[in-house]
C-alpha cells in the first residue's frame, strides 16, 4: 500500500498546540490557526445539537495554547472560575463582543460585494476593468503587468485590465479581524447547557449571560438599520456555507436567499422593538400600568425571537444545503431564542414604561398648575400648592431634569413664575376687597362689624 492509498490520519489538536512553528507565532496566527483547526476538523464532526457546547468548551479549552493564559476547567458545561469575570462583567464582554460581530460582518459583507461585484463586471465586459495596481515590479511582470512607473523597486500600473483579485479592498480581512477580536468573554450559561440541563440557575444564568448580546442586536438595529442587516445578511450566508460544507466567503447564491431572510428577520425585530421603545402602541400613563406592560413584552419578545431562531433564520442557513433542515435544531434554537428574548424584551420594557410613567406624571402636574385656582376643589388647590412651590414642585423637576427632558423643566419653571404672579396678584386683590368691604361698612350706619 504505498502512502496515496494509506488513509489520512485526523490531525489531534495538541500535535498543533506543541509544534514549536505554533508555539513562536504571534497570538493573531494562533488565534487564526485554532478557528481554521475548528472549522475543518471539529465542526464537521459534531452533531447540529451539540454544536454551541462543543464550540464553547474548545475555544475555552486551548485559551492557554494561544493565548498563554490558564485555562479554565470544563465539567459538564460549567467553565467558571475563581478567577474570572464575574455575571456582570462576563455579560459586558459577551455584549461587546457580539458588537464586534456585527461590525466585523457588515464590513465583510461590503467587501465581498465589491469584489464580486467587480468580477462579475470584468467578466461581463470580456475583462476591461480600469484601475492602478501596485506593488514590487517583479511580482507585477510576473502577474502580466507593465508598471507605468518606477520608484526603488515598487511600481505603480495605470491599466484597463485589471484582475479582481488584484484590486482587493482589505474590507474582507479587516472585518474577519474586527469578528474575531475577543473581550475574555467566557460563556458559562449558555443555550445549550440551559437546554441540556433546565433548571432555575441555568435558565436564569442563561438569561442574564445572553441578554445583553441580545441589547447589542437591538441597539445596532436603532443605530444602523442598512449596516445592521448588512451583518446579519452576512451572518446567515455563511451560515450556508458551512452547511454546505464549503469554505470561504458566501457566494451571490447565498446572499439570494440569506439577503430576503435578514430582512424578513430585521421587520420583524423593528415592528417587536417598536412596542419596546417609548411612546410606541401601548404606552403607559401612570405606574399601576407597569407591570402589565412588562408581562406584555416578555410574552411578545419571547416569541418573536423564537419565530426568529428557530424559523426564519435557521431556514436561510439550512435550506437547499447539503445538511438540510432539521426539526429538533429548529425546535432548540427557537427554544433559546425565547429563553433570551423574553426576559430582555421584559427588562427594556420595565425601563421605558417607567420612563413613560413619571413623564406623564410631569404633565399632568402642569395640567393641574394650569387650572385657575378658584375652581379646584380644596384637595386639588393643596396638590396644586405643593405642585408649584413644596416638595413635589421640586421632585417632578428633578425627574424632568434626570430624564433630559428641557422642555418640561423649562414648561416648570414658568408656570412656577406664572402661578407665584398669579398668587401675588390674588393676595392684592384679596386685600384690596378686605379694604373695600371696610369702607363700605363704615360707609353705611349700622353695618360696622362689632
Amino acid at each position: 500500500m504505498n502512502a496515496a492509498d494509506q488513509p489520512k490520519k485526523t490531525p489531534r489538536w495538541s500535535d498543533i498546540a506543541n509544534d514549536p512553528a505554533f508555539k513562536n507565532a504571534d497570538k493573531a496566527m494562533r488565534q487564526e490557526v485554532r478557528g481554521k483547526f475548528f472549522d475543518r476538523v471539529v465542526r464537521p464532526n459534531t452533531p447540529d445539537g451539540m454544536l454551541e457546547e462543543v464550540q464553547s468548551k474548545f475555544f475555552t479549552q486551548t485559551e492557554s495554547d494561544v493565548f498563554g493564559e490558564k485555562p479554565e476547567s470544563v465539567i459538564d458545561g460549567d467553565t467558571t472560575s475563581d478567577d474570572g469575570p464575574n455575571m456582570a462583567s462576563n455579560a459586558l464582554r459577551n455584549a461587546g463582543e457580539r458588537g464586534l460581530d456585527l461590525a466585523g460582518n457588515a464590513l465583510q459583507f461590503v467587501g465581498n460585494m465589491a469584489e464580486k461585484g467587480e468580477q462579475l463586471i470584468a467578466e461581463h465586459l470580456g475583462g476591461l476593468n480600469p484601475g492602478v495596481v501596485g506593488g514590487e515590479v517583479s511580482a507585477m511582470r510576473e502577474k502580466g503587468y507593465q508598471p507605468d512607473m518606477e520608484v526603488g523597486g515598487y511600481g505603480l500600473d495605470f491599466t484597463t485590465r485589471a484582475k479582481p483579485e488584484d484590486t482587493k479592498t482589505g474590507l474582507k480581512t479587516a472585518g474577519q479581524a474586527v469578528e474575531d477580536a475577543e473581550l475574555g468573554y467566557q460563556p458559562n450559561y449558555t443555550i445549550d447547557r440551559a437546554l441540556k440541563d433546565p433548571s432555575l440557575e441555568t435558565l436564569a444564568g442563561a438569561a442574564a449571560e445572553q441578554g445583553p448580546a441580545a441589547l447589542a442586536d437591538m441597539a445596532s438595529l436603532v443605530v444602523n438599520p442598512p449596516a445592521y442587516l448588512a451583518a446579519r445578511t452576512q451572518e446567515i450566508g455563511e451560515g450556508r456555507v458551512q452547511n454546505d460544507g464549503r469554505e470561504g466567503m458566501p457566494e451571490w447564491s447565498d446572499y439570494a436567499v440569506s439577503g430576503p431572510t435578514a430582512a424578513a428577520s430585521v421587520l420583524l425585530d423593528r415592528l417587536a422593538l417598536g412596542k419596546l421603545l417609548p411612546g410606541g402602541k401601548g404606552a403607559v400613563s401612570n405606574v399601576r400600568q407597569v407591570p402589565g406592560a412588562v408581562g406584555r413584552a416578555t410574552a411578545t419578545e419571547a416569541g418573536t425571537e423564537a419565530v426568529q431562531e428557530g424559523g426564519i433564520e435557521y431556514a436561510g442557513e439550512s435550506v437547499g444545503t447539503e445538511q438540510g433542515w432539521n426539526p429538533e435544531t429548529a425546535g432548540r434554537r427557537a427554544a433559546g431564542g425565547a429563553i433570551v428574548g423574553g426576559p430582555t424584551g421584559g427588562a427594556v420594557r420595565l425601563g421605558t414604561a417607567a420612563a413613560e410613567a413619571d413623564s406623564d406624571a410631569v404633565r399632568a402636574a402642569a395640567d393641574l398648575i394650569r387650572q385657575p385656582r378658584s375652581e379646584l376643589s380644596s384637595a386639588e388647590r393643596e396638590a396644586r400648592d405643593s405642585i408649584t412651590d413644596g416638595e413635589a414642585f421640586t421632585a417632578l423637576r428633578s425627574t424632568a431634569e434626570e430624564q433630559g427632558d428641557t422642555e418640561a423643566v423649562a414648561e416648570l419653571d414658568a408656570i412656577n413664575e406664572e402661578v407665584s404672579s398669579a398668587l401675588e396678584e390674588e393676595t392684592l386683590d384679596r386685600i384690596r376687597s378686605d379694604d373695600d368691604d371696610q369702607r363700605d361698612a363704615a360707609a353705611t350706619p349700622g353695618t360696622w362689624p362689632h
